[in-house]
């Protein structure tokens, strides 16, 4: 064969070779932008850490508490600053970046979603309820806690302040352990019981205080944890895990295709996991008596403390997420029994469904609240509050 001739089909090959290089390593990259950029907003991907169990201490009244005087700080992985992210005052419960010397004017009660699972400080409902109002709150919201516990809360809290406002966040799972010690493998106080009626002066508080602590918090706890969220962060881990895959037979396309699907709405299922609660919420009639009845007290408390009551009624990511299918049945019924009981409540999930197909208020591989619910959560709370 001429030597001109094996040197074109060198060269041939050599630019085949470099046009599918080329071509391999842009749709490598094309398809890691793509993918943090239409990704839904996840925990996986956030960077974000919870604080749980792992930061509750023992109380001896309400089972536990968040550890006091708790500093958590994220790293700017650029610039190695610490950026505030989760603390909390002397009284165990998570700041609002006010001066602490400021009485509340609004105390907000709730679980996991108030205390805000996965949320900068700033991003919080009560911080954002703050921000809205120009109202020193009160975050007094508190991972796992059922209505029960926050009825004890908030009596303890009316000793050192004097609220115009109290509002609670309800949650469908804070009816599930009110009739239990126990709750998230932890040990809770809960109000007896008798002919349907609670006993609401003798609660019987946790039995077994075993010390201060629940696994390993420490007093005092200062800490930072490794990394804010940082876009092109995200996508040069997704370059890696492709090339990374690279050795295995269709690995790469698989990592391809696994980031492409991550990206599409149907990735994420959201089962109703009782569907008799969604659709009979009548039949859990029992455990609503005892919600409507702890709502009853915290109304009177309002009188006789000079406080304005209002509830509002979180939907979850499952009834959201299936807007065509009607899965509100215990949101009517709770308006209705709070209609019939004279107690302010906010039903949103009317707002909700319509602001999710804007942008997502959840986190979407959790269910806790994104920044984006939590103020549309603060918003709604801000709008009841000015008409009253």
């Amino acid at each position: 064969m001429p030597p001109n001739k094996n040197r074109k089909i060198l060269l041939g090959a050599a630019l085949t070779a470099w046009i599918l290089t080329l071509s391999y390593n842009g749709l490598v990259v094309a398809v890691a932008l793509y993918a943090e950029w239409a990704a839904p907003t996840l925990v996986q991907d956030s960077r974000r850490p919870a604080v749980e169990k792992e930061f509750f201490v023992r109380h001896p009244r309400l089972g536990w508490m968040l550890q006091p005087n708790l500093v958590y700080d994220l790293i700017d992985s650029a610039s190695q600053r610490r950026v505030p992210y989760f603390t909390t005052g002397a009284d165990g419960l998570r700041t609002t970046r006010r001066d602490s010397a400021t009485r509340p004017e609004i105390i907000l009660l709730g679980d996991s979603f108030v205390q805000g699972y996965y949320l900068y400080e700033s991003e919080s409902i009560p911080a954002r309820l703050q921000a809205r109002t120009g109202m020193a709150t009160l975050n007094a919201g508190v991972g796992g806690y059922s209505t029960d516990q926050q009825f004890l809360l908030l009596q303890q809290l009316l000793q050192a302040h004097d609220p115009a406002w109290v509002a609670l966040v309800f949650f469908a799972n804070d009816l599930l352990y009110l009739k239990s010690d126990m709750a998230w493998e932890m040990e809770k106080p809960r109000f007896e019981v008798i002919d349907g009626l609670i006993d609401i002066a003798n609660p019987r508080l946790p039995q077994a205080i075993r010390g201060d602590s629940l696994r390993s918090a420490t007093a005092d706890r200062t800490m930072a944890d490794c990394c804010v969220y940082d876009f092109f962060d995200g996508v040069l881990g997704k370059i890696s895990k492709t090339y990374a895959a690279l050795p295995s037979p269709g690995g790469t396309f698989a990592q391809l295709q696994k980031q492409i699907a991550l990206t599409k709405d149907n990735e994420y299922e959201y089962q109703i996991r009782n569907p008799t609660y969604y659709t009979r919420p009548e039949l859990y009639g029992p455990e609503w008596s005892l919600f409507f009845q702890l709502l009853v007290h915290m109304s009177a408390l309002g009188d006789r403390e000079g406080f304005r009551l209002v509830v509002l009624y979180l939907p979850e990511i499952a009834q959201i997420a299936q807007p065509h299918v009607d899965h509100f049945a215990p949101q009517r019924y709770f308006t209705d029994r709070c209609a019939a009981l004279r107690i302010d409540c906010i039903d949103p999930h009317r707002a909700f469904v319509e602001r999710q197909s804007q942008i997502d208020l959840y986190f979407m591989d959790d269910g806790h609240l994104s920044p984006a619910g939590a103020d549309l959560v603060a918003e709604i709370l801000q709008e009841r509050i000015a008409d009253r």
